[in-house]
């Protein structure tokens, strides 16, 4: 996470933890929601109440990637249930609290959680554009699935961009 402003360069926000690099694990334990880094203490003793990886399901149709997600999440050992979201036809994320989340939903949290974090560190000026960096392999629909999630979260998009551009650009600047 950074923020710019003009005439200064790039500052990381630091989460609770003092570190640069946030989790994208979200979960939910009784009537608490976790993110970052605390979702991450948490998934070794509640792993099904845990949600690692989200990125394999951005965007996914069901019927299509369905199969494809199952052996993905089969492989790294993610006990979560994946429900069909009948009106869309996309993967939807069941806890065992018998709710529902589509992907977007839970990104949405992740990035209030960021928004938060950044704010803190603005020193009074609140963050109101933002970029976000994705892999490159991202589909059309993965996509989309974040500006999605960006809008659900009140949180103004003005590009989205490769993980290597946004290095790129942190070295050059």
């Amino acid at each position: 996470i950074g923020i710019a402003k003009s005439g200064s360069p790039i500052d990381l926000v630091l989460n609770e933890q003092s570190k640069r690099k946030t989790s994208n694990i979200i979960g939910f334990r009784d009537e608490d929601r976790y993110v970052g880094e605390a979702a991450y203490t948490m998934v070794a003793r509640f792993p099904e109440k845990m949600l690692r990886f989200m990125n394999f399901l951005l965007g996914k149709n069901y019927n299509l990637e369905m199969n494809e997600t199952l052996t993905r999440y089969n492989e790294l050992k993610v006990p979560v249930s994946l429900v069909k979201n009948e009106e869309r036809g996309t993967i939807d994320v069941k806890f065992s609290n018998s709710v529902s989340y589509s992907p977007e939903e839970l990104l949405s949290m992740i990035l209030l959680y960021i928004k938060q974090l950044a704010d803190d560190i603005s020193k009074g000026s609140p963050v109101v554009d933002t970029v976000i960096s994705i892999p490159h392999f991202f589909t059309i629909s993965q996509r989309q699935a974040i500006l999605d999630a960006a809008s659900i979260a009140n949180v103004k998009v003005l590009a989205l961009i490769h993980d290597h551009a946004a290095t790129a650009l942190q070295y050059g600047i």
